[in-house]
């Protein structure tokens, strides 16, 4: 008689990221740098792939709020942005800067959830072999809201919204819940703040690459 194979997976718990593991979000930041970067040309007279690639360096620099923080809420890239076309622009932002970005903020907060390819058919089945804990950074209301708007909450056992993901908040939360690192599962798109924090803690951790990620 042949002997049964021992599949040995202690793995109960999955935090999936939101951001841009299960729906679409940086492309559509991107979208507006590059809208952004056409306004300016036609202001201050440099061509627009100079500008963007002005933008974009500045945007993932060490110093930028977006990086700092290692959070890439609306507020925080739009507040981001909108200071280095002042700065681009020698601190003389224009009206018309400044309301072409308000209107982008809103925008970015109120666009339709757009699913990632797969996930519609994946999470289900995933949600009935694990518990699935949605884990995300930034601010709570925004997050929840995207979360709910995008049809997937059923699928999650619990929430996990924190300011900023690291491996203290990580591992606060699996204390927090009675939860065993290694009978979770880490699954992003961000090796710094979904992968790392994660492989930290002795979690393992699946890293699906975005095409248009943050550094």
């Amino acid at each position: 008689m042949a002997k049964k194979q021992i599949v040995n997976n202690p793995c109960k718990y999955i935090l999936i990221d939101g951001d841009d593991t299960l729906w679409e979000e940086n492309i559509l930041f991107r979208k507006v740098v590059s809208s952004t970067a056409e306004l300016l040309s036609s202001i201050i007279q440099l061509p627009t792939k100079e500008i963007l690639s002005i933008l974009i360096k500045e945007l993932e620099s060490d110093n930028s709020p977006l990086i700092a923080s290692n959070a890439c809420g609306v507020d925080v890239f739009i507040d981001t942005l909108l200071s280095i076309a002042n700065k681009i622009s020698t601190n003389s932002p224009t009206i018309k800067v400044k309301n072409e970005l308000e209107k982008q903020r809103l925008f970015l907060k109120t666009y339709p959830i757009q699913l990632k390819k797969g996930v519609k058919d994946t999470l289900p089945r995933l949600a009935d072999k694990y518990e699935c804990i949605f884990y995300s950074q930034g601010s709570y209301e925004a997050q929840s809201t995207k979360l709910r708007n995008s049809g997937l909450e059923k699928f999650f056992r619990d929430v996990f919204i924190t300011p900023h993901k690291n491996k203290y908040n990580l591992l606060n939360y699996l204390t927090t819940k009675e939860i065993i690192p290694n009978k979770a599962m880490v699954v992003g798109n961000s090796p710094r703040s979904d992968i790392n924090p994660a492989c930290e803690l002795g979690i393992k951790a699946i890293y699906l690459e975005n095409h248009v990620t943050w550094r």
